[in-house]
């Protein structure tokens, strides 16, 4: 999940905004709030503790916080367990475009990459078609979150 603004200096005619709320079906549901591994959704909030949230970590450099448990770790960039949950994204739940495969050599080489050096010219081709933006692209960032989507794995293939 990554979100984003769009900003634009073209001239606005019309004011249309409307106050920050929830959609109808959320107000039910919460199955989002069963589903966020860190608890950073709050029924009593409208906007996500981004503090809490694994997918502002996954995006940023530095070390996980110590109160992360291994198994919250289930994408390289990213969490959307909230995403796949909830009833109004149930029409994109299979609505997923493939866009890079990494050999085993480019995931080993991933693995290895601690920020130290660029990433071959291949890798670097897939890392870019991939469609992650540069900054969460990082070496250091995708080698940190690839092994703590790997020490998950492991644990519950235990």
């Amino acid at each position: 999940m990554t979100i984003m603004t769009y900003i634009s200096d073209l001239p606005c005619d019309e004011t249309d905004w409307v106050p920050i709320r929830r959609m109808e079906v959320c107000e039910k549901c919460c199955e989002c709030v069963a589903a966020c591994p860190t608890k950073a959704i709050d029924m009593n909030r409208l906007l996500i503790n981004s503090d809490r949230c694994v997918t502002y970590y996954n995006e940023n450099d530095g070390e996980f916080p110590d109160w992360f448990s291994n198994n919250v770790h289930t994408c390289i960039v990213g969490c959307m367990k909230c995403q796949d949950c909830c009833p109004a994204n149930s029409m994109n739940k299979d609505n997923i475009e493939i866009r890079a495969i990494f050999s085993e050599k480019e995931t080993t080489e991933l693995l290895n990459n601690k920020g130290d050096m660029p990433y071959t010219d291949a890798l670097a081709v897939k890392v870019e078609a991939s469609g992650l933006l540069p900054e969460f692209a990082k070496p250091n960032v995708l080698s940190r979150n690839l092994v703590a989507l790997f020490q998950n794995d492991v644990q519950m293939q235990q």
